[in-house]
């Protein structure tokens, strides 16, 4: 395999990136790497630094606990938590007309449509039995010209 040349930048990039083990670096750039590290000190103190950094990385690393058993627990039980605060939870007029209208269940995916279209219907009502206003005498006047005009 022939060694490519590297640029400080793009070996600092590398290294910056892959951290300072040669087994971390691409196979493609890895013998150029350790071909610049040899000869630039700039590099050399570049992956020094990388070097402690990894070193940081490692010694906090936590062993985290939490696994794909753990969270599938959790989630059964905070799944059976909310169902039985559910069915305990004391249910209103309201919830139990939205839940007779949804016909199935309580938490059925028609039951925004049901309080949505609650709403309309309350609105409608309430938009339909608003009382005219009274005539004024302007009303008044004007629905008599417009008479005489249609009579003239």
């Amino acid at each position: 395999m022939t060694v490519k040349l590297l640029s400080q930048e793009h070996a600092k990039a590398l290294i910056m990136a892959y951290g300072s083990e040669p087994d971390r670096w691409p196979s493609e750039w890895r013998e150029s790497l350790i071909v610049a590290l040899a000869g630039d000190p700039a590099l050399r103190e570049c992956a020094a630094a990388e070097a402690k950094l990894d070193q940081m990385m490692a010694s906090e690393s936590a062993d985290p606990s939490i696994s794909v058993a753990s969270i599938l627990a959790f989630t059964a039980q905070s799944v059976a938590r909310r169902e039985h605060e559910l069915t305990e939870a004391p249910v209103g007029v309201l919830e139990r007309f939205i839940e007779w209208l949804c016909f199935s269940g309580f938490h059925s995916t028609w039951r925004s449509v049901a309080v949505a279209s609650m709403a309309l219907a309350l609105g409608v009502g309430l938009g339909l039995g608003v009382a005219a206003p009274p005539e004024d005498e302007w009303v008044a006047s004007e629905a008599y010209v417009f008479a005489l005009v249609e009579g003239g």
